[in-house]
């Protein structure tokens, strides 16, 4: 779940599981590194279909340029996995991660921004790539590419 305006509309997400009928938070609010000002992070979020992967938008990041963040589970403990999503060519604030949406496998997301192109708006694809590096960062995980499809 998101709350964008948390700590000053910094912005965070919370994850719940759900087991015999309860539902308990898991691990510590979401909240990336390396947003910029007033974030507003969780204005959306979407997870993966195995709920491993977690993408968060915040359309207010770097004065409503926006961005998002990909999180990944792993024994429970969440960890943001690398540096923010942008996408390329946004014209003006685009307001990127004002909506988010993440694959099944949770390997490739779209990034809307409403405000691209004085309002015209645009969607980013985005996606992970494995890449074949030594074998401690292969398994380390995904590493994101903000290159466009």
């Amino acid at each position: 779940m998101g709350g964008p305006g948390d700590s000053a509309s910094v912005g965070a997400a919370w994850v719940f599981t759900r087991s015999g009928g309860v539902w308990t938070q898991q691990g510590a609010k979401l909240v990336a590194s390396d947003a910029v000002g007033q974030a507003a992070q969780g204005r959306s979020v979407a997870l993966s279909a195995d709920g491993n992967t977690a993408i968060v938008g915040g359309g207010g990041d770097s004065g409503a340029a926006g961005a998002a963040w990909v999180f990944t589970r792993s024994g429970g403990a969440w960890t943001q996995q690398g540096a923010k999503l942008v996408g390329t060519g946004a014209a003006g604030n685009a307001n990127q991660g004002f909506s988010v949406a993440l694959s099944a496998d949770g390997d490739t997301a779209i990034v809307g921004g409403w405000a691209d192109s004085g309002g015209l708006g645009a969607a980013w694809v985005i996606y992970a790539q494995w890449r074949s590096v030594d074998a401690a960062r292969r398994e380390a995980g995904r590493y994101w590419c903000s290159r466009q499809l």
